[in-house]
């Protein structure tokens, strides 16, 4: 692969890690912390529903990728407490691989 490629990567701000299949697909993984104090202003029995779409909308903004999918563990942690108190923040670990963003739980 071009060492061109590998500088236009850099250049667009990921920074954190950057691997190369042999398919020439590049992965980018970047660990976000999430403020969900958004979802507190919603009715009380809609708030981890409005977290999930807060995480959403967070990495749809932040990796410009057209498709989100959050792993179970995210959804776990947010609907953890029931869907009155989800957490004030999450941090997720996001994996970009052409144009879908996956989430999973940092441990």
């Amino acid at each position: 692969m071009p060492i061109s490629i590998l500088n236009k990567v850099k250049s667009e701000g990921f920074k954190n890690r950057v691997a190369i299949s042999p398919q020439n697909v590049i992965k980018m993984e970047r660990v976000y912390t999430i403020p969900l104090r958004e979802a507190f202003n919603a009715p009380r029995t809609k708030r981890a529903n409005k977290a999930v779409r807060i995480v959403k909308e967070f990495l749809t903004r932040h990796t410009k990728a057209s498709n989100v999918k959050l792993d179970s563990s995210v959804n776990d942690a947010l609907w953890k407490r029931s869907r009155e108190k989800p957490p004030r923040r999450i941090k997720i670990k996001v994996t970009m691989e052409e144009g879908t963003a996956t989430a999973s739980l940092v441990e």
